[in-house]
């Protein structure tokens, strides 16, 4: 039985690193492109249950009391009524995760509702969706700092693109995933939400 040289076993070595420092870049973007749909599948799925929350709420979606001392984020008033209590070993909500986000911590979120209809009038009641544009009115996206809320003042350069990686909001190939007040969403570029960093701008557009 002939064996092998020892400069044959080198060269078998050689074209097996060759060919790793090819595949492992595409498999992690490959990898990357997954966890992107997957967090837009998340997105679509909460989405889904915000609107029936909406319907059913005179067409106010949930709002974000914890910092008003009731302990309640908008996703509490969708457990489990409008969606289920799908939890992480380590205890968070699976579905508010976006894989290539900033881990948890006591947000409770990685992906974020649109501040405008979290926001108190001066009655304490946020503000209703009835007159907006429901294919224009972002509903939720990727957030900035693990944030549970997202406002137009996070859409500039800094929180978009020049943070660390784990707190800027374009996570996915320079993107971000959006949805809209329809359930539709898609990838997003910074160009798009800069345009859109008005508080005025039908992106936001909740009423009062």
């Amino acid at each position: 039985m002939r064996k092998f040289t020892l400069i044959e076993l080198l060269v078998v070595v050689a074209i097996i690193g060759i060919l790793s420092s090819i595949l492992l870049p595409a498999l992690g973007k490959a990898r990357a492109r997954v966890q992107a749909s997957v967090c837009l599948n998340n997105q679509r799925q909460i989405s889904i249950a915000m609107i029936s929350y909406i319907v059913d709420h005179n067409d106010y979606a949930p709002d974000d009391n914890k910092d008003d001392g009731s302990g309640e984020r908008w996703f509490d008033m969708l457990v489990p009524g409008y969606l289920p209590e799908m939890t992480t070993p380590e205890g968070g909500l699976s579905f508010l995760i976006c894989p290539n986000g900033r881990a948890f911590n006591q947000t409770g979120s990685n992906i974020a509702e649109n501040g405008k209809m979290v926001s108190k009038n001066e009655d304490a009641a946020h503000l209703s969706t009835a007159n907006a544009t429901t294919t224009e009115t972002m509903m939720l996206m990727d957030t900035y700092k693990a944030w549970r809320v997202t406002f137009p003042s996070y859409m500039d350069v800094s929180q978009l693109l020049e943070g660390e990686s784990d707190e800027i909001n374009l996570k996915h190939f320079g993107k971000a995933n959006v949805t809209f007040l329809d359930g539709s969403g898609a990838l997003k570029t910074a160009s798009y939400f800069l345009e859109r960093s008005s508080g005025s701008h039908t992106f936001w557009d909740v009423t009062q």
